[in-house]
């Protein structure tokens, strides 16, 4: 019994918003890192030096990365409930 809910609780996790949640989070992320090594080799080289310094820490990342991950995975199931379960105020 134990066995068969530890199986239904990790399957709560990855279910179908959850995966593409983290799909677009992870576009997102990937899309952001190339703009900062584009800025990297343009004309604000220095202000891109200033920021990796000060901002760009791993627990930062870490933290923004988990933060954008729950809002855009939040988003993706409000808009399925309003759309498919019209559960809305309307």
């Amino acid at each position: 019994m134990k066995i068969y809910l530890m199986i239904n609780f990790f399957r709560s996790f990855l279910d179908e918003i959850t995966l593409e949640a983290l799909k677009i989070n992870l576009i997102f992320w990937m899309l952001l890192w190339f703009a900062v090594k584009a800025a990297y080799v343009s004309k604000f080289r220095d202000k891109i030096k200033k920021i990796e310094s000060v901002y760009l820490k791993d627990i930062y990342l870490i933290v923004l990365f988990l933060i954008s991950f729950f809002v855009i995975k939040y988003y993706i199931k409000f808009n399925f409930i309003e759309k498919f379960l019209n559960i809305g105020p309307n």
